[in-house]
C-alpha cells in the first residue's frame, strides 16, 4: 500500500516538474547556412535546440515556420502546408537529455528570385504522463536572398562586343601618371607637370617623366527598373550577366540603380567602384530583393551617373553601351 502511495506521490511529483520550468530551459534558434543564394540552390537550415536544465525532457514537439514557396530535400519530414497563410510548417519531435543539446541540418532551396523570411518555431512540451502540453512561440527571425538567373552570355557579349573592345583599345593608349617607367629629354610638347625637376638638376638638361599605359579601366553599370514585371525581370537577369561579364575581364565597376528593395532601406541606389565576390554579392543582394517599382524616373537615374567613364545601360529587359 506504501509503495503503491510513494509511486503515485512520485508520478504527481514528475507530472508537475516536467511542465513547471521545462520551457524556461529550453533555447532554440534556427538560421540558414547561406544568407545568398541562387534559384534552386540547396542550402542547409540549422536548428539548434539545447535543454539548459539538469532534467531529462521526454517529448518536444517542434513546429517550424517556412515560406511555403520552400522546398524540403529530406524524406520522411512532415510537413503541413497552410498556403492561405504564404507559410509551411516542418514538423518533428525530439527529446533531450539534461544539459544537452540537438543540431539537425534541413536542407532547403527556393526555385525562384526574392526575399524569404522564416518566422520562427512554436515548441511544444509534453508532461511525465504524455496528459499535457505547454507551448511557447520563439521568433527568431531570419532570412534568405535569392538572386536571378544569369541570362545568355552570348546575347550580351553580342550586344556589347565593340565596347569592350574600345576598352580593350582605351587600355593602350591611356597613359597612366602614376607609373612611372623612366625619364626622357624635354621636347617642349610635353606638359609642364611631367618635369622631373630632380632628374633634370642631376642631368643638367630638362628631362621628363615617361608613363606606363593604363591596366585599370572602370565603367559604370546602370539598371532601370521601370516597364513590365517581365521587362523587369529580364533586365535584373542581364545585370547579373553582366556583372559576371566584367568580373571576368577584371574590369572595375560602379553600380547604379532606381531599385526599391524589398526588406532593406535604398541601398542600392549606387555602390561604389570595386571588383572581386563582396562586391558582386553585393549588388546580387540588390537584384534579388528588387520589387516592381523605382525610386525615380530614367533621366533623373542617367543624372546621378558620372560621365567620365563608359556606361553600360540595362533597361526594358534590353542592354546598351551609351
Amino acid at each position: 500500500m506504501w509503495i503503491l502511495l510513494a509511486i503515485v506521490l512520485l508520478a504527481v511529483l514528475f507530472q508537475y516538474l516536467s511542465l513547471k520550468h521545462a520551457l524556461d530551459d529550453l533555447h532554440y534558434n534556427y538560421e540558414p547556412s547561406k544568407l545568398l543564394c541562387a534559384p534552386e540552390e540547396v542550402f542547409d537550415m540549422v536548428t539548434t535546440l539545447h535543454n539548459s536544465s539538469s532534467r531529462f525532457v521526454p517529448y518536444i514537439r517542434m513546429i517550424e515556420s517556412m515560406p511555403n514557396a520552400a522546398t524540403v530535400h529530406l524524406e520522411g519530414l512532415v510537413i503541413e502546408d497552410y498556403k492561405f497563410m504564404k507559410e509551411i510548417w516542418h514538423i518533428s519531435k525530439v527529446f533531450l537529455m539534461p544539459n544537452n543539446t540537438v543540431v539537425r541540418k534541413i536542407p532547403i532551396s527556393f526555385p525562384a528570385r526574392g526575399r524569404y523570411v522564416f518566422s520562427g518555431c512554436e515548441l511544444k512540451v509534453g508532461d511525465f504522463l504524455g496528459l499535457k502540453e505547454e507551448s511557447t512561440r520563439v521568433n527568431p527571425r531570419c532570412e534568405v536572398v535569392v538572386y536571378p538567373k544569369a541570362t545568355d552570355f552570348n546575347y550580351v557579349i553580342t550586344q556589347l562586343g565593340g565596347f569592350f573592345g574600345d576598352l580593350s583599345v582605351r587600355r593602350f593608349i591611356i597613359e597612366d601618371p602614376i607609373l612611372t617607367t623612366g625619364f626622357a629629354e624635354y621636347t617642349g610638347r610635353e606638359p609642364m607637370k611631367s618635369i622631373s625637376w630632380p632628374q633634370s638638376a642631376k642631368s643638367g638638361r630638362m628631362m621628363v617623366k615617361t608613363f606606363d599605359y593604363t591596366t585599370e579601366l572602370s565603367v559604370s553599370l546602370v539598371l532601370n527598373v521601370e516597364g513590365s514585371e517581365e521587362e523587369i525581370e529580364k533586365s535584373l537577369s542581364l545585370t547579373h550577366t553582366v556583372c559576371r561579364i566584367l568580373e571576368r575581364k577584371r574590369i572595375k565597376y560602379n553600380f547604379y540603380s532606381n531599385i526599391i528593395p524589398t526588406g532593406a532601406k535604398n541601398a542600392w541606389k549606387s555602390v561604389a567602384e570595386g571588383l572581386g565576390t563582396r562586391h558582386f554579392q553585393l549588388i546580387l543582394e540588390g537584384l534579388g530583393r528588387a520589387t516592381y517599382k523605382s525610386t525615380e524616373p530614367l533621366d533623373k537615374l542617367i543624372a546621378r551617373v558620372p560621365k567620365e567613364r563608359g556606361i553600360i545601360l540595362v533597361s526594358g529587359g534590353k542592354v546598351e553601351a551609351v
